[in-house]
């Protein structure tokens, strides 16, 4: 694991930036725009695309997933990921992979009635993501505070579908 020297943006302050510009969210929606991201993560990695959005794709999903640790009292504080995780996925690619599973198992337990192990598959998500980053030689709280430099800095707008987008640049 690679050192942390500074966490800027915590959890708690990256959900309560997110309420005030996205407007009071149900962990659902927070879930549903996770899955999204999650699923740009595994497009970049199946697909030839740079380090450099690979490494975007992987703080967008942490901002989310941490969101979501945060609405749901999860320490998501990051430990390795290795003991989930086959020899077989022992690459970016597999650990992509593995971040899309977990997530989506999270996502079917927190909508089962009596379900009550759906934190365990989120954190094991993360778990993958942090894994990620190490393998990409990148410090995860890092990349999310630039991240989130540039989203702080975003105008956002609310699409039809009820998710938000940020407006283009022109």
């Amino acid at each position: 694991m690679m050192s942390r020297s500074y966490i800027n943006e915590t959890h708690r302050c990256i959900y309560m930036w997110a309420e005030q510009v996205f407007e009071k969210r149900l962990a659902p929606v927070i879930a549903a725009r996770t899955s999204l991201e999650i699923c740009e993560l595994v497009i970049a990695y199946m697909g030839e695309h740079s380090r450099e959005k690979k490494v975007e794709e992987i703080a967008d999903c942490a901002i989310m997933m941490w969101q979501l640790a945060f609405a749901h009292n999860i320490d998501a504080r990051p430990v390795s990921s290795t003991s989930f995780i086959s020899a077989l996925e022992e690459s970016p690619v597999g650990y992509a992979l593995a971040i899309f599973r977990s997530f989506a198992t999270y996502m079917e337990r927190a909508n089962a009635k009596g379900a009550h192990d759906a934190p365990e598959h989120l954190k094991k998500a993360l778990m993958a993501l942090e894994e990620l980053a190490n393998i990409e030689g990148i410090e995860l709280p890092g990349e999310v505070d630039r991240k989130m430099l540039i989203n702080r800095a975003r105008t956002w707008e609310k699409l039809v579908s009820g998710h938000f987008q940020h407006v283009a640049v022109a």
